[in-house]
This record gives C-alpha cells, sequence and structure tokens, in this order.
C-alpha cells in the first residue's frame, strides 16, 4: 500500500527542521513516520520542487516534488477540470500529484493554502481515493468554512474546503462526538480512530516554564494565558504561538507582559525542548478536540490545568485540572507549590494516553482503516 499525506508543512525534504505552521503538519510528519515502520507500507510526503528529484529524508520517508499555487476564485463553471467548487486551479499543480504514484491520499485536517485543493483535483481526475483525518473539532465545523478570515484573504470561495471535506472516500474522527458532527457535512463514510501518540520529547531538568501552545486565533483563547502571566509576574510561561490570524497575533503580541517567551517558528526539536522544559501546560482551546499539544502533555506526562469548563472541557481522567479563568492564577500557584500533586495529574495523563492513544496501537489502527479503503475502491473498479 503506497499512502501520500498532503499536509501544510509537507512542503519541503528538511520538514523535521522547518517551521511549523500548523499543528496538522508535525501531525502528518508523526503518523507518515509511525506508517513508514509497518511492513507493506510506503509512505511519501508531498515537497519538493517541481521538476526537482524525488529524494528520501533520513527517517526513510519519500518526498515527492509537488507544485503548490494558491487557490483563486474561478471564472469557469464548477466540474470544470480546472476548477473544484468555485475555486480556480492550476493544472500543472494538479498534475505534478502524480508524482507519488499514490494508491491513497491523506490529508489531515483541511487547510486551503496547503496542497489540498490540488490534491483533492488530482483525486477527482484520477478516482483515486483520499482520506480526511480530522486535526480538531473545528473540521467539521461549517463555521470554519464559511466565515474564516483566513479563507477569505486567499480569495478562495469558502465552501471549497466545504467540498473536500464533503467528498473525501472516508473521514477519521478523533471521537465519537466529532463522528456525530460529520454525517452533516460528509457523503462518505467516516469511522472513529482515536489519533497516536507523538513521539515523547527528551525530558529537561529542571522545569523552567508554564507552557501553552496553540494558534493565533480567538478559538485557542491565547488571551487567557497572557492574563494568567499578568496575574502572575514572578513565574516564567512560554508560549508556542502558531501563525494564524496575523492581525490577531499582532495584538497579542503588543500586550505581553515580560514573563512570558513566545515564539511563531517552532521547528520539531526546538518544540521538543519546549516540551520538555515545561512543569505545565495550561489549555484553553474550546472545541478542539484531542489536539496535538493535549496528546503531547500526556506522551511527556505532563500535568494540565484547563481553563476550559463545559462544552470542551477535559475529563478529570486525562490528567487535567479544571478551574474558571477567575481562580486559575491562585490554582496555577498550589499547583506549583506541591511537587507531588504535579507528578501525581503527570501519572494520570501517561496512563490517559496509554490506555487510549497508544502509538504502536492507533498506528496499526490507522493503516487498518486505510488498507481497507485502498481494498474497498479497488473492489469497486471495473
Amino acid at each position: 500500500m503506497r499512502v501520500c499525506f498532503v499536509a501544510p508543512d509537507a512542503g519541503a525534504p528538511q520538514l523535521p527542521s522547518a517551521p511549523l505552521s500548523r499543528w496538522a503538519g508535525l501531525d502528518a510528519w508523526s503518523m507518515a513516520l509511525g506508517l513508514a515502520e509497518l511492513p507493506g507500507v510506503e509512505v511519501s510526503l508531498a515537497g519538493g520542487a517541481i521538476g526537482g528529484p524525488a529524494t528520501v529524508s533520513a527517517s526513510g520517508l519519500h518526498i515527492f516534488p509537488a507544485l503548490r499555487s494558491r487557490p483563486r476564485r474561478s471564472r469557469l463553471l464548477p466540474g470544470s477540470r480546472r476548477s473544484f467548487g468555485w475555486a480556480q486551479v492550476d493544472a500543472k499543480a494538479v498534475d505534478s500529484f502524480a508524482n507519488a504514484a499514490a494508491d491513497l491520499f491523506c490529508f489531515v485536517g483541511i487547510v486551503p493554502e496547503s496542497g489540498h485543493l490540488h490534491a483533492a483535483c488530482y483525486c477527482r481526475d484520477t478516482a483515486t481515493p483520499y482520506v480526511v483525518i480530522a486535526a480538531d473539532d473545528h473540521t467539521f465545523s461549517p463555521a470554519y468554512y464559511f466565515n474564516s478570515q483566513e479563507l477569505d484573504s486567499y480569495r478562495m470561495a469558502g465552501f471549497t474546503g466545504f467540498l473536500i471535506l464533503a467528498q473525501a472516500t472516508r473521514v477519521l474522527a478523533q471521537s465519537a462526538q466529532q463522528a456525530r458532527l460529520a454525517p452533516a457535512i460528509c457523503s462518505g463514510m467516516t469511522r472513529v480512530v482515536a489519533p497516536p501518540a507523538p513521539p515523547r520529547a527528551p525530558a529537561a531538568a529542571p522545569k523552567s516554564h508554564v507552557l501553552w501552545m496553540g494558534r493565533a486565533n480567538p478559538a485557542d483563547r491565547p488571551e487567557r494565558v497572557i492574563e494568567l502571566a499578568r496575574a502572575l509576574p514572578d513565574v516564567p510561561f512560554a508560549m508556542v504561538l502558531l501563525p494564524d490570524i496575523e492581525s490577531y497575533a499582532t495584538r497579542l503580541r503588543q500586550c505581553l507582559p515580560p514573563n512570558i517567551r513566545v515564539t511563531s517558528e517552532a521547528d520539531m526539536a526546538a518544540l521538543g525542548q519546549w516540551i520538555g522544559q515545561a512543569a505545565l501546560l495550561v489549555h484553553t482551546s474550546a472545541g478542539g478536540g484531542v489536539t496535538l499539544p493535549l496528546r503531547m502533555a500526556w506522551a511527556n506526562a505532563i500535568p494540565i490545568l484547563s481553563l476550559v469548563d463545559g462544552t470542551g472541557a477535559l475529563p478529570p481522567e486525562t490528567g487535567a485540572v479544571t478551574v474558571a479563568p477567575v481562580q486559575a492564577p491562585e490554582a496555577l500557584r498550589a499547583l506549583l507549590l506541591r511537587p507531588d500533586e504535579l507528578d501525581t495529574q503527570g501519572r494520570i495523563s501517561a496512563t490517559h494516553l496509554a490506555a487510549t492513544h497508544d502509538r504502536t496501537r492507533q498506528i496499526e489502527c490507522l493503516a487498518a482503516e486505510l488498507r481497507s479503503v485502498v481494498e474497498e475502491c479497488r473492489g469497486a473498479r471495473p
């Protein structure tokens, strides 16, 4: 089985050291590495320069040349080979995906500025199946596709991303809750496969900061950790603030207190260091699903202070201590003064990860789902 991942950061052979524009890029890389270790599975990543040679990364992943171009509104009728919905596509970019020689394509989330649009067109034109793996709850939110500032900034009709998801051969949701949302959008089968844990980060001592990881997007509510840091000026904080809405990121940076270190350009190695030095992770994202930052915290036995209650709250078995934002300063200081409590919550996190996101088991589950898609599509062909 030959599988190709098309993800936001799958754009260069040096992906492990490339800046992470989105968690989906790191998730795709992590899943691809796991699948590549299985017998009978050949994995590639969309990347490299058009017309350039295919390469093999140090970790054994095949990097094939693929052209990227920004989608534009099309004046052509939907259904034309040069359009997808109302988005105009570059025929050369579409054809470049033939370099993968893949039986199946995988998208982690739906991101308009990645190669998802052109890969979906290639799959449509060649009757090649593609699977969408949910990146978070927003993958199934109509508001993401129709109201996103980011989509507007790329001048692409909002429903094009919606159509990519709707026309997927299969959708893999992270949870039963996501699976209940999917039928309203997706025409293909939806299955639940808990995402695998990422590899552990190198341990570091001493634990030097309280960590927050997310996007520069109001949905992730980074302002809550900024308010928390402002209330505790003697506690060092670190933020991995991934680019998303540029104007929002600019406003956040203008109001940072001096006890917050922030980066938007974390590569995989640096991200491991930030995780390894974290005493605790602050969780503020509502409706994010089983995000990569949460799984990274669980994989490294890092306790979680969640400022999300009600819908989107983390259950206690995840190792999370949930408090209202107004109670957060007092709760955080109390946790930092009790290392034994932090250790206990960290062990609960690690236990939860082993029970639900064990890397070996979930990579095998993912492979089984992908194989079934390939076999079903082969059986359906005349």
